[in-house]
């Protein structure tokens, strides 16, 4: 049977507050393969050891329902009590015994679980519910880590290896797996067409502290604090002073933007977040191992274009279409771009399924724009155009009230050198949903989020704003002085020395929804 671990509430919140769901390029390998195998319809996804379920919520956009299931009661718990999707569901049993009918899932997933398992029991469960022609995919990060950081790179790898040496004195015998990159898991598995690949390298942006709790939701590591609490806690406390030191910074909240995740937000808002990309960067190394597996090889092709929010389908028609950076977003993602205005789309009437504009479309000019739109939709098909609003809140301990005080004078200082077109954001895109030229609208006003961020990075976004380079046009000097003032007071308020200390952006959003008719 599957082994216990990680049973405690505590055990359960460090793993979902330290261990960080699959990557990009893992997820990547994942819904290339299923593309490749056709598997289709996308119906059940069950991901088995799910932990506190960072990697379930990877498979919610992607099939109608996502079942995430572990052994550890707590895990479950932690996991229904964080944010989710409304097509997901927990299960507590273990992996050797699934709650499903025969042939009725479409992909089974394990991350950084299946070397846990009773493996025979387990791949038995994997073919009797997966249904022809499903996939499983199991994945884990191998033991192969480097940490990097301006130029001491090497020398934090160094003690980072050092301290993980003495962790596996404590580790379990499966995890022996994992160091062989599961190659005993790949020649379990019972199905003639699989494929295992070893080479997934990715980077994962994480402040010092963050890396000391990875090591703390280790295993090993929570075998080392049963067996000597005091030796065990000692270690970490030496480890992160000993990284601190070779940095040369006091704050353990010292943390990098990764271009991965800049990336991502550019896909999704269009903005320029330079800002994300800190001066001070560290970076965890991480070195991915995936195993995929299909019961049956058939053709047919398809084209998932996947982020980790959404997942559209629809066929290549257009062998000229460009791959936008591929390197960082999923390579099955196939562009085909065009410099235009938004008032005059280079689309055919009627041939268009949705349109989005994301903080932009207060620039448009508005009546020529809702035309363009009107021609190109196809009928009962939808128009999605939102904005952050001006209403920010910074976060920090117990000066948040303080912070968001300094945010806003610095906010309304900026505001005089708006545009006017900025008044269609203040008030909240009114206009833009009234301008809208069909029946079937809907505005919504109270959408919200919390960012995390650098006091460098809320300096970055001010200087994103059009409003400060109006400012920083008008007058150089005072532009540059106002954001070296705001920064000096954050830091001020938060006692704290380094701009790399991460504060959390509270953001209210807008969005002007419409559907047009028949």
């Amino acid at each position: 049977m599957a082994v216990h671990l990680l049973d405690t509430q505590y055990d359960a919140d460090s793993y979902q507050k330290y261990r960080f769901p699959p990557s990009e390029n893992l997820q990547s390998v994942i819904f290339s393969y299923l593309e490749e195998k056709k598997v289709d319809p996308v119906r059940l996804a069950v991901d088995v050891g799910c932990g506190s379920g960072q990697s379930t919520h990877v498979l919610a956009a992607h099939f109608e329902k996502v079942v995430g299931t572990d052994i550890s009661e707590a895990q479950i718990e932690a996991a229904k009590q964080a944010a989710s999707f409304p097509n997901v569901t927990y299960h507590v049993c273990p992996a050797e015994e699934l709650p499903f009918e025969d042939g009725s899932v479409d992909l089974i997933t394990a991350f950084t679980a299946a070397h846990w398992f009773d493996m025979p029991r387990f791949m038995k469960e994997v073919d009797r519910v997966l249904k022809p022609h499903g996939c499983v995919a199991l994945s884990t990060y191998t033991t192969d880590f480097s940490m990097h950081y301006k130029d001491c790179s090497e020398r934090l790898t160094e003690i980072f290896t050092e301290t993980r040496d003495l962790l596996l004195k404590y580790s379990d015998e499966k995890v022996n797996l994992v160091i062989a990159e599961y190659k005993e898991v790949f020649e379990s598995v019972p199905f003639p067409d699989k494929k295992r690949v070893t080479q997934i390298l990715d980077k994962i942006p994480m402040s010092v502290s963050g890396v000391i709790g990875l090591f703390q939701s280790f295993s090993m590591y929570q075998a080392f604090l049963r067996s000597d609490p005091e030796a065990a806690k000692s270690l970490l406390q030496k480890t992160e002073q000993r990284f601190l030191e070779t940095m040369g910074v006091c704050s353990n909240e010292t943390q990098a933007g990764f271009p991965q995740a800049v990336e991502r937000i550019q896909l999704i808002h269009q903005l320029q977040h330079e800002f994300l990309l800190p001066g001070q960067q560290i970076h965890l190394f991480q070195v991915s191992v995936i195993y995929t597996y299909t019961r049956c090889q058939f053709a047919g092709t398809w084209l998932c274009v996947c982020s980790r929010h959404k997942i559209m389908q629809f066929p290549i028609r257009n062998t000229d279409s460009l791959p936008l950076k591929t390197s960082k977003v999923s390579s099955s993602l196939t562009w085909k771009k065009s410099v235009c205005p938004a008032e005059e789309l280079p689309f055919a009437d009627g041939s268009v399924d949705l349109i989005t504009a994301f903080t932009a479309a207060h620039w448009f000019d508005m009546p020529r724009f809702m035309k363009e739109v009107d021609r190109v939709l196809k009928p009962h098909r939808c128009v999605a155009l939102s904005t952050y609003t001006a209403d920010f809140s910074m976060h920090y301990k117990d000066c948040s009230e303080r912070l968001t005080e300094i945010f806003t004078e610095t906010h309304d200082q900026l505001l005089k050198y708006a545009d006017e077109k900025v008044n269609l954001v203040i008030a909240e895109y009114k206009e833009v949903f009234e301008s809208m030229p069909f029946p079937d609208t809907k505005r919504v006003t109270q959408i919200f989020d919390k960012i995390p961020m650098s006091v460098s990075g809320v300096i970055g976004l001010f200087q994103s704003f059009s409003m400060y380079q109006a400012f920083l046009r008008s007058d150089p000097e005072a532009a540059k002085s106002l954001l070296q003032k705001t920064e000096q007071r954050f830091l001020e308020t938060m006692g704290v020395c380094s701009n790399e200390t991460q504060v959390e952006i509270g953001i209210r959003s807008a969005c002007v929804l419409g559907c047009k008719g028949p």
